[in-house]
């Protein structure tokens, strides 16, 4: 997040990347603690998608990420609403 603010996009991809491989594997073992943060690595490189005008990319890494939130606000509504809120937003905010 802190190369995105600073406006170095090439770093804040890498980084987000990177991060969201760790995940995603460490999600295959424990899906139930490491998903969520797929969603929100996912949702973190659609804004930077979305600032560099990559509009299908955005729209693709905001609907994954939703679709994880979503599994995951049946089982705890109070903690994951917000995260499908959040996304759904996004999601509301690219052109068509």
């Amino acid at each position: 997040n802190l190369y995105s603010d600073e406006n170095r996009m090439t770093e804040a991809r890498k980084a987000y990347e990177e991060a969201l491989g760790i995940f995603r594997e460490l999600a295959k073992k424990n899906p139930d603690v490491y998903l969520p943060y797929v969603a929100l690595t996912l949702n973190n490189l659609g804004v930077l998608h979305r600032d560099e005008q990559r509009m299908t990319e955005a729209r693709k890494a905001y609907e994954e990420a939703l679709d994880i939130y979503r599994r995951f606000v049946i089982k705890a509504p109070g903690r994951y609403e917000p995260y499908v809120q959040t996304v759904e937003r996004n999601l509301a905010e690219l052109p068509q």
